[in-house]
């Protein structure tokens, strides 16, 4: 039969396979086994790879039903990459040998080979493979899975062990993904598969986003989304043959028009009739939110119905439907607890599902049960491919990440750090441990109670119930802060601490928040060393449960629900809130009681073992279904809906033109026409393609990231002759003379931890040419990034993916895009280096702090100094001035390509001056010496080159490096009567990074002071922009001199002007009413329009009215 699937030769089985079918093998004498993701060995087949693995572990004698390791591997006759290049497809000789290597993996090959604890092995039918035939030449079998996830949709697809499951199927269908249309661009692609999806676009303001369904579809399917019979919630897929609908329907009673004019179930309905009419194998799957209870030949484990349910089976009838779930020809999983997930086929549907089943509650995915269905469908032609106007298809990558190097010591350690992010219950068993102990358990009520909660009078407490009339409940006040919050926190830790650790716990709490801290976030926040709130305690809590062999299993339970025991734990709270104060809590020393020698010594305890289960920590939430089925939820008044009507037709427009230009972008059937059509929607000039090559790019690139040739007559040569000649007598390892031994002590633990808090709100920051993000080094092994950032420093060496950066240009603002200077250098450093950047960073600023060297006015890139400081030393000196009847002349000093210009060896000289030294300050050197740079541009790679001026483009430590490099500026500053002085010190100088601001109240004072920066440039061999650099005289009693040309040096000028951009702020000299007035007329204004936006009606606001609101 024709493929099903339309991929390209590469990715099908070897010849040889196609000749064994020939010769007779039917799909009873081979299995396929897909392993992945499978650590790929580069100087090995993946033959030899596989078989590798397989001898690298041995599996108990006891296992009488599974071969030896020799007998398997030569039942595997061939093995070859699938086409995500990331997992294999194995070939053994029979069906039985299949699922026997997938049990040997699953059970021994991951566990017992680290390189390989991701790799999952699954069968699959070889009917639904590339180039496979069926007995059937008409035919072939599509799998539909349907399943709500319950949100979280862009991280759920960043898990590797998430996406895997994808590629079991050929059709997958998420409800309620709770994703917003902009928020869809930070999904991650799946190789292979196509994306449709649809998101509710609420027509006023919401506090939650919710709905929302995604089809994910294996290319060559021939499913593509209808718009035409989509609708907010319900996503429509086609094909010549059949159609399959994905729906998400709300809960009876819930809120739909805050998102939609007419009712998603209603639309359901009227689709299901539309269906009827069109003779195609329809199929309905989704969260229906109806109860249907039994009926006829069809079973189900809930009894009950519901209206909705009741007005499902009737438009089922009324259409000649069929809801799939329970009927007796299928097996006993298609009759489990779905409750409102279904399957509805037509007759045509009815007749040609092969089987169903449904899944079993995930609670680490959703408190939902997924449900998959195999189709086989009638043959159809090959797909044509054109440009679909139905389209909402996200646009593919257009590269795959990189394999990275294993040449050297620090390469191999960087791929083990790479491998060793877990999937969410992974990285739980990583932390906790496994259990070595088993008892009856014991269950445990916790609760937390705070009143007058954020006023003064605050207080809080925490219960502990273990039963009516039991010695051990407790009732203790909270220690610090006195919040519900804490009392929850603080409530499992006195129960842990009043539990001997050998028992078998299970501990009920009303608070979803912390059975979440303990459970599902557990270990994200413990990578960043639980600098949370309410930290402390739940540190504390990490460590209690790591320590016990024995499990402990959460359970939330509804508040004020009748519970009697919860009840009692909540009273324990209140009457706990009004005790006595407590002292501050003292957190556990573990360090000192890992290594007591008063600790348990029993022999699960001693020696860690047998394991009894994996899991030693859980969790289970309950019947939980969202927000929305809570019908208090989102709940809106009259007023509130009146208001979201009247703005809806307005809204209505903008989201019709946003559509239209989404469609033109998400329909573009190339990557090459996705950009052309963004670039001209856009405007983006600096996005335009260009006629010259990534090679003329580095030409460009490479001569303004060098030192200037020939050099320019302003610089001091001797002096730069000089520096450079000091610099190379700093051979050897140099000596750490600072006080705290800044750049000589080993990175310990709490460095890797603080340098993952810098990374929270960057996680989809740029990744460099090695693809590795924030957000993967996030879920890497704390361990082993430790080791591999002391390594580093010991070696002074670094991993060969962190020593090329990629740089790509921006065009710059009203500059021709056909000239490659017009273009802005734009690095993309690796992410990895970012990291180990960013601990040498934090040392590097201990140290400035410490030693002071860092000056007052210097105020870029400091931690307490904000953005518009500069700004309110420039509007107090001109109050003061103003005061003292006086006219304040300010200079903006503008340097070219400042921080490219930074001369690396006198960088090194300063910093050495100052007292910087050691390894840390070695490796910093050697970093900048090994860098190479290379240019990508529409597409193409240029050569390499070094760079031996200028801080590191894009770098985590940069920052800082050039604060120190400018550090000696005001020692070049005149000293003049005409001074600012601000409550007794004197201003002369103030800068933001690389922007500089010169003050003085006389036209001599700030002639010596541009002088004075001149001078600065001269032996620090930067170019002071005469152009771009400009004076303001504030104060209506300058002289018309003072509105001349500033002249300084030989034959230099600056002129004066009347207004410039600072900062963002928009700065100016006429009028009375200060420097800022214009910027915030302008800002007024703004507010202004915002205001009609929001009302729908023509207002007029007052410059003064307007400034108030801008301002409020």
């Amino acid at each position: 039969m024709p493929s099903l699937y339309a991929r390209s030769t590469h990715t099908q089985p070897p010849p040889r396979c196609v000749h064994a079918r020939q010769v007779g093998i039917t799909f009873d004498d081979f299995q396929l086994v897909r392993i992945g993701p499978f650590p790929f060995n580069p100087q090995l087949s993946i033959l030899e790879t596989l078989r590798g693995h397989l001898r690298a572990v041995g599996w108990p004698p006891g296992f009488n039903h599974l071969p030896n390791c020799t007998i398997l591997i030569s039942d595997i006759s061939d093995a070859w990459a699938d086409v995500d290049a990331r997992s294999i497809v194995v070939r053994a000789k029979t069906k039985v040998r299949g699922r026997q290597l997938m049990e040997i993996w699953n059970m021994f090959v991951r566990g017992g080979v680290q390189a390989c604890a991701n790799a999952v092995a699954a069968t699959f039918t070889p009917e639904n493979y590339v180039g496979s035939t069926s007995p059937d030449p008409e035919a072939c079998t599509v799998s539909v899975r349907s399943w709500n996830i319950k949100g979280n949709f862009a991280i759920r697809m960043a898990c590797s062990e998430f996406v895997e499951e994808i590629y079991r199927y050929d059709v997958n269908i998420f409800q309620e993904t709770q994703m917003a249309k902009e928020w869809m661009g930070v999904v991650v692609d799946v190789p292979g598969y196509t994306r449709w999806s649809l998101e509710r676009e609420y027509y006023g303001e919401t506090r939650h986003q919710g709905g929302g369904v995604v089809a994910l579809v294996r290319e060559g399917v021939g499913l593509k989304m209808s718009t035409a019979l989509s609708s907010p919630d319900i996503l429509v897929l086609e094909s010549p043959e059949m159609v399959v609908i994905g729906a998400y329907i709300l809960p009876e009673g819930s809120v739909w028009h805050t998102f939609t004019e007419e009712s998603p179930y209603e639309c359901l309905e009227d689709l299901m009739a539309i269906c009827r009419a069109s003779g195609k194998l329809v199929v309905v799957v989704g969260d229906l939110n109806a109860r249907t209870g039994e009926s006829g030949q069809r079973t189900s484990a809930d009894k009950v119905t519901s209206p909705r349910g009741n007005a499902l089976l009737r438009a089922c009838d009324a259409n000649e439907m069929h809801i799939l779930n329970g009927l007796p020809r299928f097996d006993e999983s298609s009759r489990r607890k779905a409750v409102v997930d279904y399957a509805i086929g037509n007759e045509r549907a009815l007749a040609a599902v092969a089987n169903l089943k449904i899944g079993l509650e995930r609670r680490m995915w959703s408190d939902h049960a997924e449900i998959v269905l195999n189709l086989r469908v009638d043959g159809r032609p090959p797909l044509v491919r054109r440009r679909a106007k139905d389209i909402t298809r996200a646009p593919r990558k257009r590269m795959r990440k990189p394999t990275l190097p294993v040449s050297t010591e620090l390469d191999r350690l960087m791929v083990q750090a790479v491998e060793s992010q877990l999937t969410p219950d992974n990285a739980l068993r990583r932390l906790y441990g496994p259990v070595f102990k088993e008892t009856s358990p014991i269950h445990i009520y916790v609760d937390g109670s705070g009143i007058d909660n954020g006023t003064s009078r605050a207080r809080a407490g925490s219960g502990v119930f273990f039963g009516p009339g039991s010695k051990k409940n407790l009732a203790v006040r909270v220690p610090d802060e006195q919040t519900n919050g804490r009392a929850e926190v603080y409530a499992i830790l006195r129960a842990l601490q009043a539990t001997h650790r050998h028992q078998t716990l299970v501990i009920y709490s009303d608070s979803e928040y912390v059975i979440g801290m303990v459970t599902t976030w557990a270990a994200r926040k413990a990578a960043i060393g639980w600098q949370v709130t309410n930290g402390d305690i739940l540190r504390d809590i990490a460590g209690l449960l790591e320590e016990r062999p024995a499990a402990v299993t959460f359970k939330k339970v509804k508040a004020h629900s009748g519970n009697a025991h919860n009840d009692a734990a909540d009273a324990l709270a209140k009457n706990s809130a009004d005790s006595l104060p407590v002292p501050s809590y003292e957190p556990m020393d573990w360090k000192l009681r890992r290594v007591d020698p008063a600790g348990c010594c029993c022999e699960p305890c001693r020696s860690k073992g047998p394991i009894l289960s994996r899991d030693k920590v859980r969790s289970e939430l309950g019947e939980r279904r969202g927000h929305e089925g809570d019908p208090t939820y989102g709940k809106e008044t009259p007023a509130d809906i009146e208001s979201a009507l009247n703005v809806a037709a307005g809204h209505a427009r903008c989201r019709e033109r946003q559509r239209e230009i989404r469609m033109e972008l998400l329909n573009a059937p190339t990557d090459k026409e996705f950009w052309q059509v963004y670039k001209r929607l856009w405007s983006a000039r600096a996005f335009e393609e260009s006629e010259f090559t990534a090679d003329d790019l580095r030409r460009v690139f490479e001569e303004r990231m060098n030192p200037i040739m020939p050099t320019p007559a302003s610089f001091d040569q001797d002096r730069l002759h000089l520096n450079e000649d000091a610099e190379a007598l700093l051979v050897g390892d140099s000596v750490d003379a600072t006080p705290l031994q800044s750049f000589s002590r080993v990175v310990v633990m709490e460095d890797i931890e603080k340098a993952k808090l810098r990374l929270v709100g960057r996680l989809d920051s740029a990744a460099g040419e090695d693809q590795i993000s924030y957000r993967e080094i996030m879920g890497m092994d704390n361990e082993l990034l430790l080791a591999l950032c002391n390594r580093c420093l010991e070696l002074k060496s670094a991993p060969s993916a962190w020593l090329r950066t990629q740089l790509v240009g921006l065009l710059k603002k009203d500059k021709p895009k056909g000239d490659p200077a017009s273009y802005r250098t734009i690095g993309l450093e690796s992410c990895f280096l970012k990291f180990m950047m960013s601990v040498v960073t934090r040392r590097v600023e201990e140290w400035a702090e410490s030693r002071g060297a860092l000056p007052g006015s210097q105020n870029g890139f400091r931690k307490g100094y904000r953005t518009n400081n500069n700004v309110l030393v420039l509007q107090a000196a001109v109050d003061k001035a103003k005061a003292q009847g006086r006219p304040l002349y300010a200079v903006f000093v503008d340097l070219t390509n400042a921080f490219p210009s930074a001369h690396h060896a006198t960088l090194w000289l300063k910093l050495r001056r100052l007292g910087a030294g050691g390894r840390m300050f070695d490796w910093l050197r050697w970093i900048y010496g090994e860098m190479t740079y290379f240019v990508l541009h529409d597409g193409e790679k240029s050569d390499e080159f070094k760079s031996s001026v200028g801080i590191l483009i894009g770098d985590t430590c940069s920052p800082i490096l050039w604060a120190l490099y400018m550090s000696d500026l005001p020692g070049f500053m005149s000293r003049d009567d005409g001074d600012v002085s601000l409550d007794g010190i004197s201003v002369t100088n103030v800068e933001q990074a690389d922007d500089v601001l010169l003050l003085s109240m006389s036209r001599e004072g700030l002639r010596r002071k541009v002088e004075g920066i001149s001078r600065w440039c001269q032996v620090n061999f930067m170019l002071f922009n005469e152009t771009k650099s400009v004076v303001l005289v504030f104060g209506g009693k300058a002289s018309a001199g003072d509105r001349e040309p500033l002249e300084f040096g030989e034959g230099c000028q600056l002129q004066v002007v009347k207004e410039v951009s600072y900062l963002g702020f928009l700065i100016t000299s006429t009028g009375s009413s200060g420097p800022l007035r214009k910027h915030y007329t302008v800002k007024a204004q703004c507010h202004e329009h915002g205001i009609r936006m929001c009302i729908n009606t023509t207002v007029h606001l007052s410059s003064q009215a307007g400034y108030s609101a801008f301002l409020a």
